[in-house]
């Protein structure tokens, strides 16, 4: 090996050591930097998301909860489908059906965790009863199962997306957690 072909193999050698070496320490820069949240942060998070998640599925019945108790609770863009449909955005057609649900929340965990937004797998235990006995659509409980005494039960999980509003932690979108047999 001639002496320029080793001294372009040292050059390419100590380049590529280089730049593993500024990957690395930036790598754990960035890890360092990654928000955490506290117990004390986790806590009101999941205080508000149970207290959201709760006021957005509990709808019909004796006591329904209020629109303006729902609202407050919500963030753009759920409040705004919220504002146009109500109790539908949860659960499809449940307005004409005159459907009632009730949602306890079981557990929760914090998926993803910045300064400003959040989202959290909730874990939901759902009641609905239809008044004409079949249970609709959207994932509350079997499809097409009719409504016991009481009405049907599931449990199901959700990811909530929070946002911090003015220093208020808001539900501002609940997605359907994948098919976990794929």
């Amino acid at each position: 090996m001639s002496r320029r072909a080793r001294r372009a193999l040292v050059a390419i050698a100590a380049l590529t050591l280089t730049a593993l070496v500024v990957a690395a320490v930036a790598w754990t820069q960035a890890y360092r930097q990654t928000p955490r949240p506290t117990d004390t942060d986790r806590a009101d998070l999941e205080r508000a998301a149970t207290s959201a998640v709760t006021a957005l599925m509990t709808f019909g019945g004796p006591h329904p909860p209020a629109p303006d108790a729902v609202r407050a609770h919500l963030s753009d863009p759920l409040l705004t489908r919220y504002d146009a449909e109500r109790a539908d955005v949860v659960l499809p057609d449940a307005v004409a059906a005159s459907a009632q649900m009730t949602v306890s929340v079981v557990g929760m965990a914090v998926g993803e965790f910045h300064a400003d937004d959040a989202r959290l797998l909730a874990f939901l235990d759902q009641t609905v009863a239809v008044p004409d006995g079949s249970a609709r659509g959207g994932g509350a409980g079997p499809p097409g199962a009719g409504a016991g005494a009481g009405g049907d039960h599931a449990s199901t999980a959700k990811w909530l997306v929070m946002r911090k509003v003015n220093h208020i932690w808001l539900l501002a979108d609940v997605r359907p957690v994948g098919d976990v047999t794929r």
